[in-house]
């Protein structure tokens, strides 16, 4: 068992009163040079950064989606920085890693994150009183001023205690504050459970507030478990906590110039996007021939944790040949509200140009310091210069996306600039289906109607094989539940377009409030000898004039303009300028695969065929709708190509 006088990297924790809890944020008082709206005089100097002119600047289109928000005086973004590493009255207890943290926050938030404010509370500044004076009073005001609209980070870098009740002691893990003396003792220690409580009524007036705890035994920063959401849904409300180990372990830092590993590691996996390379290119502006001219990305909050716990579990591999013994604690997430998190913080990525785990590998370019800086082990010797690493630079901007300005919400494309297409994070786009085929096998109804209401999905009619016999069983099933429904076939390369509208005619029957029918395109080099050869024959000169002239014939019988669907290669191959008047499915997935030439913007997204949906199975592919209800009831009147009159 652990001595419960060791001191360790951890959380911070406050003593609270009951009045501060209960009391309703005071009125502001006084403003500071920079203008920031402190209570007093005397907390001015902590605001390192604070931009007093909100609505002056252009809100990033990444915090507008997700906030659905129109301009920057609607949101804040506020950073509440707290870094010690210096205890004078601890031998040996200095931190000179606690002090690059917090440097290299300060400079992440600011630079990288573009926070319109950060308050840094450095080593005796990190007081109760000033903890508690912003947690209680600060941050609950500013919360007010945006209609819990504004998003929180919370940030603490220091040492950590452990904390007893055995019935004999009874020590609170806490955070160590700069002044302390006796690690055992009450007096500056700042209760993490307190700290958490403070956190949680910040979380009923923030739209997001993430803390991040560096400090061994931070885990105790956690309360009893409580329900949660997804911490990835950065589009919903939600509070969490991330916190760099368990409450029963240390955190470290084995190179100090580069901070803690928690917050290198951090830092760097979201300034480079590795941390949710499935969203590091999550917004992309693509021209005209197909190839992206910008992008932008997102790190997620359960992606974050899933990268630190893989770069973690490297870290041990690369050290654990020189020291059998050495071993990281996986780090801990959990919601910090009361009720349910339905969603999570995000952060702003854009994808860099260094390989994976690029912070992870600098851990195993030399052996580790005999004795590791533990974030609360007073013995520790540390002598290397405390020096911040640069952060990685955006890509600097290409002149083609000079007068590109993103339009907010679920978009495909820019008025007045069809040769642009616009794929941003299928979150942002409300509308949502399933395509499912005989590939899918067969769909308990009763759990897929439970766990999963789309609003629509589409069924394949007939393939190469000839007609989908799942058909039937979709169609009915779906109108039974009131999802919207549609059908789509197969082009066969073997058969005329006359041939193949009997052929769809006979499957799937004329109701005037199914959606409108979809023609898919493959390829068939590599997937149907026969295929290929019918292909070659006719020439894909020919194949193009079939497809549109059978697109022409389901539109004159269904009465709906119907969509081409296929990824970018089938697209590109199979249709060219004639093909506009019809609307696109593109079925792409990753952030690789979305890209779209011409001038006709996609309708139907196919953006993932690996979705889990219960009745279904873990391969389902999944649809979103390019537009607004608006767009989408035109959609499903099927009276032309909504998606290129929304811009043409």
């Amino acid at each position: 068992m652990k001595h419960p006088a060791t001191l360790k990297f951890g959380c911070i924790a406050v003593s609270l009163t009951a009045a501060a809890f209960g009391a309703e944020p005071e009125p502001y008082s006084g403003t500071c040079a920079n203008g920031a709206p402190a209570h007093e005089a005397k907390y001015c100097p902590y605001f390192e950064h604070f931009d007093a002119t909100p609505g002056s600047r252009q809100l990033d289109i990444r915090i507008k989606d997700a906030l659905r928000v129109s301009d920057s005086s609607a949101t804040r973004a506020i950073g509440l920085v707290i870094a010690i590493d210096s205890y004078p009255n601890m031998p040996n207890g200095n931190l000179p890693a606690a002090k690059v943290d917090g440097d290299r926050l300060v400079r992440f938030l600011i630079e990288n994150q573009k926070f319109d404010e950060v308050i840094v509370l450095r080593n005796e500044n990190a007081s109760a009183d000033n903890i508690n004076y912003f947690l209680h009073k600060y941050l609950p005001n500013r919360a007010t001023e945006f209609n819990k609209m504004a998003r929180l980070l919370i940030a603490y870098s220091g040492h950590g205690r452990y904390g007893t009740s055995d019935g004999q002691t009874d020590v609170p893990a806490a955070f160590v504050l700069s002044a302390a003396k006796d690690p055992g003792g009450f007096e500056n220690m700042y209760r993490m459970q307190e700290f958490a409580s403070a956190v949680e009524a910040l979380a009923a007036r923030y739209f997001h507030v993430l803390t991040l705890v560096n400090a061994c035994y931070g885990g105790n920063f956690f309360t009893s478990g409580k329900p949660g959401g997804n911490p990835d849904t950065f589009v919903q409300r939600g509070s969490y906590a991330l916190t760099a180990g368990s409450s029963d372990d240390f955190v470290l830092s084995l190179i100090p110039k580069r901070g803690s590993i928690f917050f290198d590691l951090i830092i760097e996996g979201v300034s480079t996007g590795e941390a949710d390379p499935l969203y590091w290119e999550a917004y992309s502006v693509i021209g005209d021939d197909g190839e992206r001219v910008q992008q932008k990305g997102l790190t997620r909050t359960l992606a974050l944790t899933t990268y630190l716990s893989s770069s973690y579990a490297k870290i041990v591999r690369l050290n654990s040949k020189a020291d059998s013994k050495f071993n990281l604690s996986a780090p801990w997430i959990g919601p910090a509200q009361q009720g349910i998190a339905f969603g999570g913080f995000f952060f702003l990525s854009d994808r860099g140009n260094g390989g994976t785990m690029t912070a992870a590998n600098a851990y195993g370019i030399s052996p580790p310091p005999s004795k590791p800086d533990k974030f609360g082990v007073p013995d520790a010797v540390v002598t290397a210069t405390a020096t911040p690493v640069n952060l990685p630079q955006p890509p600097s901007k290409s002149r083609t996306t000079e007068g590109i300005v993103v339009p907010p919400g679920p978009v495909s494309g820019i008025p007045g600039r069809p040769e642009i297409k616009i794929f941003k994070p299928p979150d942002i786009y409300p509308i949502k289906g399933f395509d499912l085929s005989s590939a899918d096998g067969e769909i308990d109804w009763k759990t897929f109607s439970r766990e999963n209401f789309p609003r629509f999905i589409y069924a394949r009619a007939a393939g190469w094989a000839g007609p989908d016999q799942t058909f039937k069983n979709r169609w009915s099933n779906a109108k039974a539940l009131q999802i919207d429904r549609g059908a789509y076939l197969k082009y066969d390369y073997c058969l005329s377009p006359a041939d193949q509208m009997k052929r769809m005619a006979h499957i799937v029957p004329f109701e005037p409030d199914s959606l409108p029918v979809a023609i898919e395109i493959v390829h068939p080099k590599g997937e149907s000898k026969r295929q290929l050869d019918c292909l070659q024959t006719i020439g894909t000169n020919q194949a193009k004039t079939g497809i549109l002239d059978l697109a022409s014939r389901i539109r004159d019988h269904y009465k709906k303009t119907p969509l081409l669907y296929g990824n970018r290669y089938n697209l590109a191959t199979f249709l060219d300028d004639r093909s506009n008047e019809f609307m696109i499915w593109l079925g792409s997935y990753g952030a690789t695969g979305v890209k779209l030439s011409g001038r006709n913007p996609w309708t139907l997204w196919q953006y993932s065929g690996t979705l889990n949906v219960k009745g279904v199975g873990p391969k389902t592919t999944g649809e979103v709708f390019f537009g607004t209800e608006a767009q989408y009831r035109l959609f499903k009147d099927g009276k032309g190509n909504v998606a290129l009159r929304a811009i043409d």
